[in-house]
């Protein structure tokens, strides 16, 4: 029962892990983690079948049983260690995607332990269906152990190479254990030999992992980021030019200038043209932390509220002087929960302005913040004459559901701007308020808002950047309206293994 338990807590903390591993490498695409789980499950039905076929053809002798389940146990375990490292060699050099068979070999190996334990453990008597009931309710409960303590406390406290060790050690272990009731000493020194190779010819190969995972060229390690923070809510990492990446795909830079707009931090800055009197603010998704800095600084924004899921934004937040002063910002609260469940509860709120700020449509759960679900409980959390500018990263189905979710709107860039009130904006509103912006005493520019203003407000009020609903809901005939159910934002790109990002900075 102890080694069934066992199995079953490496297994399924592996799953997490390498489920990780292959988001990151894709960028996080809805169809990844049905395929992956399905090599997964293949793996473990074929495991099954090899017990099977070991169980008819090997003597009936409990011990050679344990004997094989301990062997079978221990290549498991190191298969499933050098498995991340092999997958980010094939995102360097191949694909990742070309890893997942040996998440399916690895998988098969450990599903071939437990029926093998259970064989060899549960005599053949009036009795043998309450032992196998037993070992597999043992296995059950590893299970579901190894998806909460990875899920939530090795990743959170260990990370990626530190929690694969450990998994490692529990595999040679259960080994050595079943090898034990084997009595076969030879067998227990190889699989002690298999956990040692595995050890040390992979454990370098974890240095520089999430590096060839993001930038999936041959040398990606030699671009070490400059600051990383795992958890159980995903990967933060920030290159050494301040461009910042949230569980492999880019997510900002910190930058809140207008002069060097490396960001098109203009958008953060559009809300003054967008709304004439944004007092209170919600922002859904912190990333970088440059917007949330340009509209804390709004001259009449009384109080900002940032919800963000992810806690590891916080440390680019301490680490980075352009949005360092948010964290002792009287008018900032920044909380961490997910930010439609927030929404959901806030029902004494009223805001201004939502502003969701999030990422990329095509990514697995984007459906979320996109929906027209979502759109309506936004919309009750709006003051009289309060918008909701949300990102839609270019989505047709994202700019059509905001659209036909609200009596006015207008697109900006790649922003859409909805509100059950006049939505409109307010060029004269705009300048005004940029002549007055100061983030921590400093102007946006490198002089005063004229030049800037001369220089650029015709390209903001151009067709190519403001678009009204109605032109977008004629173009957009063929697009579906997100809801929950159909998840049309993410459906829509149907495989985005050939996503990449910038070059390694």
């Amino acid at each position: 029962m102890a080694c069934a338990a066992l199995a079953g807590f490496i297994s399924l903390s592996y799953e997490i892990l390498w489920y990780r591993v292959y988001a990151l490498g894709t960028g996080g695409t809805l169809p990844v983690f049905g395929i992956f789980l399905g090599i997964y499950l293949a793996g473990v039905a074929i495991g099954a079948l090899l017990a099977q076929r070991l169980c008819r053809e090997t003597s009936a002798a409990w011990g050679r049983i344990a004997h094989w389940a301990g062997l079978l146990a221990a290549a498991a375990g190191a298969i499933a260690y050098l498995h991340v490292p092999l997958a980010a060699w094939f995102a360097e050099h191949r694909h990742v995607a070309g890893a997942m068979p040996f998440a399916g070999l690895a998988a098969g190996l450990y599903g071939a332990v437990l029926p093998l334990a259970g064989h060899a453990a549960v005599p053949p008597n009036s009795k043998a269906g309450r032992g196998v009931a037993r070992v597999y309710l043992a296995n059950i409960i590893g299970s579901c152990l190894g998806s909460v303590l990875t899920g939530f406390v090795f990743l959170e406290y260990l990370g990626m190479a530190d929690a694969a060790l450990l998994l490692l050690a529990a595999s040679a272990v259960a080994a050595l254990a079943l090898l034990r009731g084997g009595r076969r000493g030879w067998a227990g020194g190889l699989a002690l030999a298999l956990t040692a190779a595995a050890f040390l010819y992979g454990s370098p190969r974890y240095e520089g992992l999430y590096e060839r995972l993001l930038w999936r060229t041959p040398g990606a390690a030699e671009h070490p980021f400059a600051l990383l923070v795992e958890n159980r809510a995903g990967v933060v990492a920030v290159t050494t030019a301040g461009t910042v990446f949230g569980s492999g795909v880019y997510d900002g830079k910190l930058n809140v200038g207008l002069a060097r707009d490396s960001n098109m931090i203009y958008r953060a800055y559009a809300l003054a043209g967008l709304h004439p009197n944004p007092r209170r603010v919600l922002m859904i998704g912190l990333g970088s932390g440059s917007w949330a800095q340009v509209v804390a600084h709004h001259p009449h924004l009384q109080r900002l509220a940032v919800v963000e899921i992810n806690p590891g934004y916080l440390e680019v937040l301490r680490r980075y002087e352009e949005v360092r002063s948010l964290l002792g910002n009287p008018k900032v609260e920044i909380l961490i929960d997910d930010g439609r469940r927030w929404l959901s509860q806030a029902t004494d709120a009223r805001y201004d302005v939502i502003l969701s700020n999030t990422s990329y449509h095509w990514r697995a759960n984007s459906s979320h913040i996109l929906s027209a679900q979502f759109l309506a409980l936004a919309a009750s959390r709006l003051a009289p004459g309060g918008i909701v500018y949300l990102n839609a990263t270019g989505s047709p189905e994202a700019a059509r559901t905001a659209c036909a979710s609200f009596a006015s709107g207008l697109r900006f860039a790649n922003f859409m701007a909805v509100g059950n009130g006049q939505v409109e904006f307010n060029a004269e509103n705009f300048k005004t308020v940029l002549r007055a912006y100061r983030i921590d005493g400093r102007r946006p520019f490198n002089g005063p808002a004229e030049p800037w203003l001369a220089a650029n407000l015709p390209r903001l009020l151009s067709p190519d950047i403001l678009e009204s609903c109605a032109s977008i809901l004629a173009r957009t005939e063929n697009a579906r309206i997100i809801t929950d159910d159909n998840l049309a934002s993410e459906a829509a790109v149907r495989w985005n293994f050939s996503f990449r990002p910038p070059s390694p900075e």
